[in-house]
């Protein structure tokens, strides 16, 4: 690897770990560092409550046109003048033996598209971040991956196309899956919902009471719940299942699986099975200036816990690098993470399921803690930087 004159830190990426990873080193560089965010939109995608934006247009408590889960964050950084630069684009290409990013300017155009007059830019670093998370199968809105008119435009046509369904089936059977449909079929009653599962119970990762429960729940809302079978495929209108069953469907939405937003990196840093970030406990790849964190990194928990323990631990040691004092750096470690788990079905009082630690949270806590605002007061907060998920501040 070529050493870099740079004294550029680069984040790519400015959504849960991007945002709080880049203020916390914006607060303690040495003087004659500056730090560059690069990330296709100018805005926080508060996907907390995706699942209820997906399922209807000004959903409760989302705002007009659901724009409160919209928050611009690039106004949190000016109070660190010219130490911080934003870069509007996409990552193509990571090469670390020059210390160059090459990246293709986007816009917030109608169409959220890359701009013809701007060809690919390099810049260097010295330090490189990778939080770039990831997005969902297909074009399903349930992540900040694109500029904000494209993520707008994926939002309202998954909002008609549930409007125009008769019968609407959801593959997964994890927390975004039973959230999504349970909001489905409260917001939309008269609709015909059914909900197939690889697993043997719903909420898998949780103990078996927690899963049963939101089967229950999701019954109680007509919800037809199909476990043990796969979807292998969906087409012109039918859904086959893994047992030979066909259904017939108007619309098909995978709610399972994460594809992480990895294409420009080198092939060499990536695990073989899964195309995420290899890293070690100081989340530091085998690239000694190169880092990653987020659900873009190889690791098993890819919920939102993970995001106030692996922020710190790459500021600091991103900061104890360029300070030369990195004889210990800080460890990640997921066995310490809090086992927990808050899923609002519906969001009507009283009505959803969860644990931590294990033991079971009535629905009435989850639904005060998440399901009555899908914690609608807190945008702002992530956005710029005071907050991070679980109350944590950066």
């Amino acid at each position: 690897m070529t050493s870099s004159p740079s004294k550029t830190i680069l984040v790519l990426g400015a959504s849960w770990c991007g945002i709080p990873v880049s203020h916390q080193l914006l607060r303690a560089l040495p003087d004659d560092y500056t730090l560059t965010l690069i990330n296709p939109s100018t805005t926080l995608y508060y996907n907390v409550a995706a699942v209820r934006a997906v399922a209807k247009d000004s959903a409760p408590g989302l705002g007009p046109n659901n724009s409160n889960i919209f928050v611009p964050f690039v106004p949190g950084f000016e109070k660190y003048g010219p130490k911080f630069t934003f870069l509007q684009g996409r990552a193509t290409n990571v090469n670390p033996e020059t210390n160059t990013v090459t990246y293709l300017p986007l816009s917030d155009d109608q169409h959220g598209s890359a701009s013809s007059s701007s060809p690919e830019q390099t810049i260097e670093y010295a330090q490189l971040i990778i939080a770039t998370g990831s997005r969902a199968h297909g074009d399903w809105p349930f992540k900040n991956s694109a500029p904000l008119p494209h993520l707008k435009a994926a939002l309202k046509k998954t909002q008609d196309q549930i409007i125009a369904a008769n019968t609407i089936v959801l593959a997964g059977g994890g927390p975004t899956s039973v959230e999504t449909i349970g909001e489905i079929a409260t917001l939309h009653p008269e609709k015909k919902v059914i909900l197939v599962s690889a697993s043997d119970t719903l909420l898998p990762t949780a103990p078996a009471k927690v899963g049963n429960i939101a089967e229950r729940t999701l019954k109680q809302l007509n919800v037809e719940v199909r476990k043990n079978l796969r979807v292998e495929s969906y087409e012109a209108g039918e859904v086959l299942l893994s047992n030979g069953e066909k259904i017939q469907a108007d619309l098909y939405v995978p709610t399972y699986g994460l594809i992480p937003n990895t294409e420009f990196m080198p092939k060499e840093l990536l695990a073989v099975h899964n195309s995420t970030v290899k890293v070690n406990a100081n989340l530091r790849t085998t690239v000694e200036n190169i880092w990653a964190l987020g659900d873009v990194v190889d690791c098993m928990c890819k919920r939102l816990m993970i995001v106030p323990a692996m922020v710190p631990v790459v500021s600091a040691n991103v900061l104890a690098v360029v300070k030369g004092s990195d004889e210990e750096l800080k460890t990640y470690d997921e066995k310490k993470l809090l086992d927990a788990m808050f899923v609002p079905i519906g969001g009507r009082f009283g009505k959803g399921t969860g644990h931590i630690g294990g033991y079971k949270i009535p629905g009435l806590v989850v639904w005060a803690a998440k399901g009555r605002t899908m914690l609608m007061g807190n945008p702002k907060d992530f956005a710029e930087g005071r907050m991070m998920p679980g109350f944590a501040k950066v």
